[in-house]
C-alpha cells in the first residue's frame, strides 16, 4: 500500500457480469490489458463473455454457486494467469473476505484494502465509526439472531422504520415498515433476500426519513495519501429503494454545500484509510436542510458515468492506476479546480413492468437499439415506399450498423438480393473465444459515442439484440446517459432518446422513465425519494402511446402482417393482395396488447380496391367500440363515416417495414417488427406472432389473436399462475386450506428479488402444484383455489368457457390468395375464436 513500489497489471479478471464487466473491459482493453471474463452456465453466450480475451466457466446458475463463490473466482484467476482482479459493483465487490483471498493468492486487488471494506462495507460498523467521528447519522438498531427490539427501543427509533441489509445495496434486503405487526415478517423477508443477493443476511433497523433527497459524493484516494472528492450526484428518484435516475451536479447543491459535502466525504474515507474509488452517501431532509450520513459504498457505483461526464475523467482508468501504486494524475486536480462541466443525467433501463407491481420480465431480446440523438423517429424514409397493397418487390434488408448483415425477421421467407446488387460475402463464424489484440472501447469512450448539437449520448449495456434476459440476476438491461450544457437540455434529450429506442422483447420501464424525465417536478428540480409514490404509477407507468396512437399502431401491424402473408403466398402469387370474388368483403385482424385487467383488444378490418394498390375501406374497433374508419367509396361493407370515429388512411408500405398512417391529414411513419410469440427453442414460426410498432407517438407490443386456441391453453378455474420464471422460496398454503382474497399463496424469487403470488379470490385450495426449491416458468400453474364452498371447481352449467366456435370455418373458399386469415365473412360476428 503506501510506499509500496508500483506494479504492472497485464491481465485483469473482472469478477462480475453483464454491463459491469463490459464497462471495465472497455477501459482495460484501451490500456493494453488482457481481459478475463467469468460466467455462469446461464451467461455462457452473454456479450461480456464474447467480448473478453479469455473466459472461465463457473458451473451453475444461481449467484451463490457462481458469482458469489470466492473459491471458484480465485481458482479462475489463477487458471487464467490474471495478475489483477476488479470486482465491479454488486456481488462480492464489498466483500472483505474476497479481497483478502485475492491478495493472499498474490494477485492485485483493484479496490480498497480489506480493512476499509470491512469497516465501511458493513453499514452497521460504518454508522458506529461515523458517530465516533462526530458525523451526524440516523438512529438505528442492529438485529442479532432472532431478537427484535422491545417497544421502548422501537419508540426511540421512531416510526416509520426501514429494515436494511448490512451488506450490499441496490434496494435488496430492504423493507419499509409502518405497522409494528408487520415488523417480524419484514425482517424475515429482508434476511432471505440479503442472504441470496450478498451472502450475508444481517439486517438492521433505521428511522425512515420521509421523502428525503439522496445525495452522494464520489471519492478517490491513492496510496500516497491523497484523498479527493469529485463532486456530488443526486440519486433521489428511486423505486423500491433502488435508484433509477441519477444526475450530476445536484440541482440543489451550491458551491458552499458542495464543499461541505466534499469535506465530510473525504473525512469519512480518511478515517478508515480508504484507497481507490468509493462513494459516501447522505440523506438531505428537505424540511430542515439537515444532512445525515447514510452509508459508504466501497466500490465503483452503477451511476459513475454521470461523474465521468461532468469531470471528463475515466474512473475505471483511475482505479487501475491507483491499484498499480501510482498517484492520482494531475488531471484529477485540474478537474476538481474547474468544477463540474455541464450537466449529466442517467436512466436505468430495467426489464420489468412498473404497472404490474414492478414485476420482472424475462426472455429473448428481439431488438435492442437506442437511437442516435439525430435519428428521426420514422427511421430511414428513403423513397422505397409502395402504394398500399401493391405486391412488393423482393429486396435485401438493409442495415446501418457495422455488424454483419442479418434478416430483420429471420422467420419470414428469405428475400433475395436485387439482380444488380452483389451478393453479401459469407460472414465467417466467430472462433469460440479467441484472444484479441487491444482495440478501441466499444461501449465506453472518453469521447462521446454520439453527438448532436450540445448533447452527447452514452449507452452502457449488458445486452444486445439476440441476448436472453435470465431470471437469475439483476434485471437492469442498460444505462443511458446524456451530457449537455444545461440540466434542461440533458433531461429533454434523454427523454427523446429513450422514447425513440427500439426495445423488443421483455417488458421494460422505458415509458416510466420518459414520463419521469418530463414531469414538472423533475424539470423544476423538485425531486426526492418519494416522487414516484407521490405522483403515482397510474400517471407515471401509463403507456406513452395513448388510445389514438394504439389504434394507429394496430393498423400498421395489421397491414404489415398482410404484406408478410402476400410475400409468402404460394397460391396465385400474381394476384393483388386480398383479391376475392366478393369485392365488398373485408379482411380481418384481431390484436391484443397488455395483459390481465390491463389487456386491450383492437379489431382491424380492411379492404383494398380491385387493383390492390389502394386501401378502399377500413374499420377499427377498440375494446368493442368503433374508433376509426375510412369510409368505403362503394356500397356494402364499410358504409359511411361513423359518428365520432377518426379518419385513418394508410398511404404507403415500404420494403424496410415502415408503414405510413395518415390520421386526419397528419402522416406518421411506423417501424414494424414481427417475431414469433415465444416459440420453442429451434422451432419455426407456426403460431401467433407478436408485432412491435415504434413511431413518433410511442411504441406498442401487439399480439395476433389465434382463431382457435389449443386446449392446452385453457386453465382450470381459480388457477394462480407464475407471472415470471423464477424459483419457489415458500409455499404458504396446503390442499384444503381456506383462503381470502389477497392471501399469500406462494413466494417466488427472480432477479434476486422476492415476489408474492396472492389469491385472486376467496375459496378452498384444491391443488398445490409446486414445492419450495422448484423452478417455474411464466404461466405455470402454482395453486388452484376453487371459489366459494365448491372444492371441486366443477361447472354444473356445462357452459363452454372457451368460446370456441367449431362452425366458424370459411366454407366458401373464395379467397384464392391465401393471405386472409379470417376469410371474407370475418367481422364482428366472428371475433376472437
Amino acid at each position: 500500500m503506501k510506499g509500496a513500489p508500483p506494479t504492472t497489471i497485464r491481465t485483469l479478471l473482472v469478477a462480475n457480469r453483464g454491463e459491469i464487466a463490459r464497462r471495465i473491459f472497455a477501459t482495460a482493453r484501451a490500456m493494453g490489458i488482457t481481459c478475463v471474463a467469468v460466467h455462469s452456465d446461464a451467461d455462457a453466450e452473454s456479450p461480456h463473455v464474447l467480448e473478453a480475451d479469455l473466459s472461465v466457466r463457473l458451473p451453475g446458475t444461481s449467484p451463490a454457486d457462481t458469482y458469489l463463490c470466492t473459491d471458484l473466482l480465485v481458482e479462475a484467476c489463477l487458471a487464467s494467469g490474471a495478475d489483477a482482479v476488479h470486482p465491479g459493483y454488486g456481488f462480492l465487490s464489498e466483500s472483505a473476505d474476497f479481497a483478502r483471498a485475492v491478495l493472499d493468492a498474490g494477485v492485485t486487488w483493484v479496490g480498497p484494502p480489506p480493512t476499509a471494506i470491512e469497516a465501511m462495507g458493513s453499514k452497521v460498523t460504518a454508522k458506529d465509526l461515523m458517530r465516533a467521528a462526530g458525523v451526524p447519522t440516523l438512529p438505528s438498531f442492529t438485529i442479532h439472531g432472532d431478537s427484535t427490539p422491545d417497544e421502548d427501543e422501537l419508540a426511540a427509533l421512531g416510526w416509520p422504520l426501514l429494515v436494511k441489509a448490512s451488506a450490499g445495496g441496490g434496494g435488496r434486503g430492504m423493507r419499509l415498515v409502518t405497522d409494528p405487526d408487520d415488523l417480524a415478517a419484514a425482517v424475515s423477508a429482508a434476511r432471505r433476500e440479503a442472504a441470496s443477493a450478498f451472502g450475508d443476511g444481517t439486517v438492521f433497523l433505521e428511522r425512515f426519513v420521509t421523502d428525503p433527497r439522496h445525495i452522494e459524493v464520489q471519492v478517490l484516494a491513492d496510496t500516497q495519501g491523497t484523498t479527493v472528492a469529485l463532486f456530488e450526484r443526486e440519486c433521489s428518484i428511486q423505486r423500491r429503494h433502488q435508484k433509477i435516475v441519477e444526475e450530476s451536479p445536484s440541482p440543489v447543491v451550491d458551491a458552499e454545500l458542495r464543499r461541505h459535502l466534499g469535506d465530510a466525504a473525504v473525512a469519512a474515507a480518511r478515517a478508515v484509510g480508504y484507497v481507490n474509488a468509493g462513494t459516501v452517501e447522505f440523506v438531505l431532509e428537505p424540511s430542515t436542510g439537515e444532512l445525515s450520513f447514510l452509508e459508504m459504498n466501497t466500490r465503483l457505483q452503477v451511476e459513475h458515468p454521470v461523474t465521468e461526464a461532468v469531470s471528463g475523467l475515466d474512473l475505471v482508468r483511475l482505479q487501475l492506476l491507483v491499484a498499480q501504486g501510482l498517484p492520482l494524475p494531475e488531471e484529477v486536480h485540474q478537474a476538481i479546480a474547474a468544477g463540474p462541466i455541464g450537466h449529466a443525467v442517467e436512466a436505468r433501463l430495467y426489464a420489468e413492468d412498473p404497472a404490474a407491481g414492478w414485476l420482472p420480465s424475462t426472455g429473448p431480446i428481439h431488438r435492442f437499439a437506442v437511437s442516435p440523438l439525430d435519428r428521426p423517429t420514422g427511421g430511414d424514409r428513403t423513397p422505397t415506399a409502395n402504394p398500399v397493397g401493391e405486391a412488393l418487390p423482393t429486396v435485401r434488408a438493409r442495415t446501418v450498423s457495422s455488424e454483419p448483415p442479418r434478416d430483420l425477421h429471420p422467420a419470414w421467407p428469405a428475400w433475395p438480393a436485387w439482380p444488380a446488387w452483389p451478393a453479401w460475402p459469407a460472414w465467417p463464424a466467430r472462433p469460440a473465444r479467441p484472444a484479441r489484440p487491444a482495440r478501441p472501447a466499444r461501449h465506453f469512450r472518453p469521447a462521446p459515442s454520439s453527438e448532436a448539437g450540445t448533447a452527447t449520448l452514452r449507452v452502457d449495456s449488458g445486452v444486445e439484440t439476440g441476448s436472453v434476459v435470465s431470471p437469475h440476476y439483476d434485471s437492469m438491461l442498460a444505462k443511458v446517459i446524456i451530457h449537455a450544457r444545461s440540466r434542461a437540455e440533458a433531461l429533454s434529450a434523454l427523454a427523446g432518446v429513450l422514447e425513440r429506442a427500439e426495445l423488443h422483447g421483455p417488458t421494460t420501464n422505458r415509458d416510466l422513465l420518459v414520463r419521469i424525465l418530463r414531469h414538472d417536478d423533475v424539470v423544476a428540480g423538485r425531486t426526492d425519494t418519494g416522487l414516484i409514490d407521490r405522483v403515482g404509477l397510474d400517471t407515471l407507468a401509463s403507456p406513452l402511446a395513448d388510445d389514438h396512437a394504439l389504434v394507429r399502431h394496430a393498423v400498421a401491424a395489421a397491414l404489415a402482417a398482410q404484406v408478410a402473408r402476400r410475400a409468402g403466398a404460394t397460391v396465385q402469387a400474381s394476384l393483388p393482395t386480398g383479391w376475392r370474388n366478393s369485392p365488398n368483403g373485408l379482411q380481418w385482424a384481431s390484436l391484443t396488447t397488455g395483459s390481465g385487467e390491463r389487456q386491450r383488444r383492437v379489431e382491424v378490418r380492411y379492404r383494398f380496391d380491385r387493383t390492390g394498390a389502394r386501401l378502399a375501406a377500413l374499420e377499427v374497433d377498440l375494446d368493442g367500440a368503433r374508433v376509426a374508419q375510412l369510409a368505403d367509396d362503394q356500397p356494402g361493407a364499410g358504409g359511411e363515416q361513423a359518428d365520432g370515429a377518426d379518419r385513418l388512411d394508410v398511404t404507403s408500405l415500404s420494403t424496410d417495414h415502415v408503414v405510413v398512417v395518415d390520421a386526419s391529414g397528419v402522416s406518421r411513419p411506423y417501424r414494424v417488427h414481427r417475431v414469433p410469440l415465444d416459440p420453442p427453442p429451434g422451432a419455426e414460426r407456426t403460431g401467433p406472432v407478436v408485432t412491435y410498432v415504434d413511431g413518433p407517438d410511442g411504441s406498442s407490443r401487439l399480439v395476433e389473436v389465434e382463431r382457435f386456441a389449443p386446449p392446452s391453453a385453457q386453465l382450470a378455474a381459480g388457477s394462480s399462475v407464475s407471472p415470471m420464471p423464477g424459483g419457489v422460496t415458500r409455499v404458504a398454503v396446503a390442499v384444503g386450506d381456506r383462503v381470502e382474497h389477497g392471501d399469500v399463496l406462494v413466494v417466488l424469487e427472480a432477479m434476486k428479488m422476492e415476489h408474492t403470488v396472492a389469491a385472486a379470490t376467496g375459496g378452498t385450495v384444491t391443488a398445490v402444484q409446486v414445492a419450495a426449491g422448484d423452478q417455474v416458468e411464466t404461466g405455470q400453474v402454482l395453486v388452484v383455489v376453487s371459489p366459494g364452498d365448491d372444492p371441486t371447481g366443477d361447472d354444473p352449467t356445462g357452459d363452454d368457457p372457451t368460446g370456441d366456435d367449431p362452425t366458424g370455418d370459411d366454407p366458401t373458399g373464395d379467397d384464392p390468395t391465401g393471405d386472409d386469415p379470417a376469410g371474407p365473412a370475418a367481422g364482428p360476428q366472428k371475433e376472437a375464436r
